[in-house]
């Protein structure tokens, strides 16, 4: 393999890589974001109108970790790449 390919190769695997960090730490601010609204929010007269509010926070916050677990699929698949081939 010439230099050329070798060093396109590197760039894009770095790229991605860097791409793939940047959405970990998003989705964990998010994720982390989220569960502290979701706490911190206060139980208003309308009990349902709480209920459905925590809820919904709850099925964002697995939204994201389901995000996040794919992403670091992703990063576990993408380190197994050989760029000497």
């Amino acid at each position: 393999m010439d230099t050329e390919n070798l060093d396109l190769k590197t760039k894009i695997f770095k790229q991605l890589k860097g791409l793939l960090e940047e959405k970990i730490i998003a989705l964990k601010d998010l994720i982390l974001t989220t569960k502290e609204a979701r706490d911190a929010d206060t139980k208003s007269s309308v009990g349902d109108k709480y209920e459905t509010a925590r809820s919904m926070a709850q099925i964002e916050i697995q939204k994201s970790e389901m995000q996040l677990h794919k992403t670091r699929l992703l990063l576990s698949e993408l380190s197994k790449i050989d760029l000497k081939k």
